[in-house]
């Protein structure tokens, strides 16, 4: 039996891909296009555990023929249309909903029609109401309410709530998994992901000697991808779930300065050229988005192993052997 990952050749995807082949799951990744030599490289040693496979989730003859003839038991579908600026919503407003949407019914569909015996969905930590202004002093938990604003976030709450009750309607198991904050290996420009993450930025310039611009975005719940990938395994594998929904970050609310910390640490030589206001030194003071509360998910036994000093460094290590990615 196999696991079939949609978005297997992105960023978070891709580290998906490596945790299961790496604790024993076969693995069947699915994606709009095939996956590159960068793709192919990262997970070269874990590639006899690993078929790719090429479909279009929004059309459901394209995934239907892609996925028949393979054994597959338990699904993740992380595929999206990643499309937090207004101009990129605009543009591609039918495809944010096509893909975001349509395309999770399809899966869906596929789980019912083939008695999946797990569903997880990839939901966004992004999506919780008022997360710039909300609470910085405690931990966002997963019933805090959701009002989701652009696309993107809405069309990932959608889909959360047709994972869910699609489970409850035809008897498979599912659970949504959201994260926030990954940072990490293979975070680089796709088709379908064309912002990068500050901690993506900010390791490419450290590593180029450039100057960095201490920005307020430089806030939050930064979680390395490694991590992310092991909590979706952990509830993935989970023999019983008693909750729908799970929170996967590493749940601190990292300040800027903590952030500079963590940079100059790995790399000394890091250039920032703003300093970084006193008021930023309480935790709690300005975050940008708050930290989630991911008691759910430890409880089921995972455990993060990198904390930002130790991930920033991993990353930039990353980065310098792999070469220049962004």
């Amino acid at each position: 039996m196999a696991t079939l990952v949609t978005g297997g050749t992105g960023f978070v995807g891709s580290n998906l891909v490596k945790v299961l082949a790496e604790k024993g799951h076969d693995v069947v990744s699915l994606d709009i296009a095939p996956p590159n030599e960068l793709v192919k490289q990262y997970l070269d040693p874990v590639s006899s555990r690993v078929e790719w496979v090429q479909a279009d989730i929004a059309d459901a003859v394209s995934l239907s023929n892609a996925i028949a003839g393979h054994a597959i038991d338990k699904i993740v579908h992380m595929a999206v249309y990643t499309a937090i600026q207004d101009e990129v919503e605009r543009a591609h407003s039918r495809t944010v909903i096509d893909v975001n949407v349509v395309g999770t019914a399809n899966l869906l569909d596929f789980a019912r029609d083939t008695s999946i015996g797990r569903f997880i969905y990839v939901g966004s930590g992004g999506s919780y109401a008022g997360s710039a202004i909300a609470p910085t002093d405690r931990p966002i938990h997963e019933d805090y309410p959701q009002i989701p604003k652009g696309l993107y976030s809405i069309t990932k709450y959608a889909s959360e709530l047709m994972t869910t009750r699609y489970g409850e309607l035809h008897d498979f198991s599912t659970a949504v998994v959201r994260i926030g904050g990954p940072y990490g290996p293979m975070e680089r420009p796709t088709g379908h992901r064309a912002v990068m993450g500050v901690m993506c930025e900010w390791t490419g310039k450290a590593m180029r000697g450039e100057e960095i611009q201490v920005a307020e975005r430089a806030r939050g719940d930064f979680t390395y991808v490694l991590d992310i990938a092991e909590g979706i395994r952990v509830v993935l594998d989970a023999s019983h779930l008693p909750h729908p929904v799970y929170n996967n970050t590493r749940g601190v609310g990292y300040n800027v300065d903590e952030v500079v910390e963590a940079f100059q640490k790995a790399l000394p030589s890091a250039k920032f050229v703003q300093p970084v206001l006193k008021q930023s030194r309480t935790r709690a003071a300005g975050l940008s988005r708050p930290r989630l509360d991911s008691s759910r998910i430890q409880d089921l036994g995972m455990v993060y192993k990198y904390d930002l000093v130790s991930g920033v460094k991993a990353y930039m290590k990353w980065r310098s052997e792999f070469g220049e990615i962004a």
